[in-house]
């Protein structure tokens, strides 16, 4: 960890971006694990005064991943480890902040993607963003009721599982008491 706040500024965009277009991307789906855990280390290390370069090229390559250029698959394993990675980066803003609830309706997204690995980052990037909008009980309960109906009715496994994911990162992040006040139990 200490290498890592090593790094300059430019250097970390730079090693986020190689991870983003070549790791996340590859075809095995270990190395693309491997990718996203090294890129969550080097958002983890970096210094939070700083954040904004980092979102501006994660918002940058969720945006080329929608593009036409490469494989589907290819575009989607980018999106996919942009929104993890900017979720662990968001811990860093203020919850008033515009991007918070578009971070957290990319992790919401996130969950319904067939890798189990892929859906456990999404679910604990989400615990503590919940935590910091635990004050819009409005905004709270509904992606609860998402997910709910989720849990139930997801067309598939993979779906149905993400949701439950996303739920115990609902929980972790609002606490024990939001299994009765969001009715997660009913």
């Amino acid at each position: 960890s200490s290498d890592l706040q090593a790094l300059s500024a430019k250097q970390t965009r730079d090693v986020l971006e190689f991870l983003l277009v070549h790791g996340v991307t590859h075809l095995n789906a270990t190395i693309r694990e491997k990718m996203v855990a090294a890129g969550l280390s080097l958002v983890e290390a970096y210094d939070p005064t700083e954040v904004d370069a980092l979102f501006e090229l994660l918002e940058e390559k969720l945006t080329e991943a929608r593009g036409d250029h490469r494989s589907h698959e290819s575009d989607d394993h980018m999106r996919e480890g942009a929104v993890v990675l900017s979720g662990s980066l968001a811990k860093h803003l203020d919850p008033e902040d515009a991007r918070m609830k578009n971070i957290i309706s990319n992790l919401m997204e996130v969950l319904s993607t067939p890798s189990e690995a892929v859906q456990q980052a999404a679910s604990r990037r989400l615990s503590p963003l919940i935590s910091k909008c635990q004050g819009d009980a409005p905004y709270i309960t509904d992606l609860a009721m998402q997910l709910k109906k989720q849990v139930a009715e997801g067309e598939s496994y993979g779906h149905r599982r993400g949701a439950a994911y996303g739920i115990a990162g609902m929980v972790k992040g609002c606490g024990i008491g939001a299994l009765k006040n969001l009715a997660i139990m009913d």
